[in-house]
């Protein structure tokens, strides 16, 4: 499917280079398909560990697993172009639907209803960080995909996906989660709606440092939802996140790079389960006006870097 993945990504506005370093990940690893290569590993982790008979660069090996992220992206759109169109909707009212397979169990009855609940408390707190944009609801999909996650310690389950295009959608992976764990599901929804937030107003523009940029935007937003829901589960959920970002922050991890929000002006704050001190401090002003400047990435990157 080399063919369809070049279509892919200019259709998205990627740049051709990804396709040129997949093939080059097809050669460091025998020739083998790279459908074999992701198939046979359990997860990108692994397959970095691989990568480094390539190179001793760790941004080099950052751009192949770029890649690698977006054919994944790829396969799956590919392989269920129509998943939207031919899901099951959980309820009329509602944006949340199951994906083909999907069995209406329990668990998924548990986290369609907590989505459901919780989708427009996410919107509404998008609005008041930013009156500016008209915002909009995206379908959210239950899958039953299990998709890799790249992470430092393989730690990791990846729990959900924005999916841009003319007709952007969220998907929710529910096999990779504690299906009881509410408060896990809520800060991913919040983290993907972010991502298409983003993507509203910047499009799919990507550099060097895209990746860092998008997710640490997607997941202080996410962590900064559980905050001011302020349950003592979500909170944990927050306090763990920020406890990875602290531990991986030196490392290639794009989601630890959420924790250049904490500095502000030379200071930084530590976690705090007081929304007000996000405020205060001016944690929140620093987001809105990185959010903001995304269509530059490459400005709105030094935004968030700097103290």
């Amino acid at each position: 499917m080399r063919k369809e993945f070049e279509i892919y990504l200019k259709n998205n506005r990627l740049p051709k280079k990804y396709f040129d370093y997949c093939m080059t990940i097809e050669t460091a690893f025998g020739g083998k398909d790279i459908d074999a290569i992701i198939s046979s590993h359990k997860n990108i982790t692994n397959v970095r560990n691989k990568l480094q008979s390539i190179t001793t660069s760790k941004g080099s090996i950052n751009c192949y697993i770029t890649a690698l992220n977006h054919y994944l992206k790829f396969i799956l759109s590919y392989s269920k172009p129509s998943i939207v169109s031919r899901a099951i909707s959980y309820s009329s009212q509602y944006h949340v639907a199951r994906a083909e397979g999907v069995p209406l169990s329990a668990d998924v009855s548990f986290i369609c209803e907590t989505l459901e609940q919780e989708y427009s408390r996410i919107v509404r707190f998008a609005e008041k960080l930013f009156p500016q944009l008209e915002l909009k609801y995206v379908p959210i999909i239950i899958s039953n995909e299990e998709p890799m996650q790249d992470s430092p310690d393989g730690g990791d389950k990846l729990l959900g996906a924005f999916f841009a295009s003319n007709k952007p959608y969220i998907e929710i992976y529910y096999l990779n989660g504690n299906p009881h764990n509410a408060a896990a599901f809520r800060k991913c929804l919040a983290h993907e709606y972010m991502h298409y937030l983003h993507y509203v107003i910047a499009g799919n523009k990507f550099d060097k440092a895209s990746r860092k940029l998008k997710e640490g935007l997607a997941d202080f937003f996410g962590v900064l939802y559980s905050i001011q829901r302020g349950t003592k589960e979500d909170l944990k959920v927050a306090k763990s996140r920020y406890d990875r970002w602290v531990k991986y922050f030196d490392t290639y991890w794009p989601y630890a790079s959420a924790l250049n929000f904490y500095k502000v002006h030379g200071k930084e704050m530590k976690f705090s389960s007081d929304y007000a001190e996000y405020e205060s401090h001016g944690c929140i002003g620093k987001f809105i006006q990185v959010f903001y400047s995304t269509k530059s990435p490459d400005d709105a990157y030094k935004a968030m870097t700097e103290d």
